[in-house]
């Protein structure tokens, strides 16, 4: 998976990744004014990877995570030279960890579930 500050959601080429698959007819635009037909919307769950929300596109090169639909969840992606991560910014738990390999970020895991049941749970404790 790769860490894209372009992409406006998640998104990837490989319908069998997909748990949860809702059927979908949307565009994604790209840079370039090119667009992307999303077919599709469903959740990986994979033991490195526990992601909701990843649109399912035929035409896609690549498995795509989208900063700025973490930064929605309250997540923060952290850019280094060599490294990145992604932490939850209420607890600073750090959910996604990654690499720089050949100018791109590479994700080795991201667990943004774990996130969100803990959020819906304190919601239900405060509410």
């Amino acid at each position: 998976w790769i860490l894209d500050t372009f992409a406006s959601c998640h998104y990837t080429h490989n319908q069998r990744m997909l748990d949860q698959l809702l059927s979908s007819n949307d565009v994604l635009p790209m840079l370039g004014g090119n667009q992307l037909q999303i077919l599709g919307t469903g959740s990986v769950q994979t033991e490195r990877f526990k992601v909701p929300g990843v649109r399912y596109v035929q035409e896609g090169q690549r498995n795509t995570i989208s900063v700025a639909q973490l930064a929605g969840l309250g997540l923060v992606t952290v850019f280094e030279p060599i490294f990145c991560h992604v932490k939850d910014e209420e607890t600073g738990d750090i959910i996604g960890r990654g690499r720089s390999r050949n100018g791109l970020y590479v994700l080795d895991y991201l667990r943004i579930h774990q996130v969100l049941a803990s959020s819906i749970i304190t919601l239900i404790c405060y509410s």
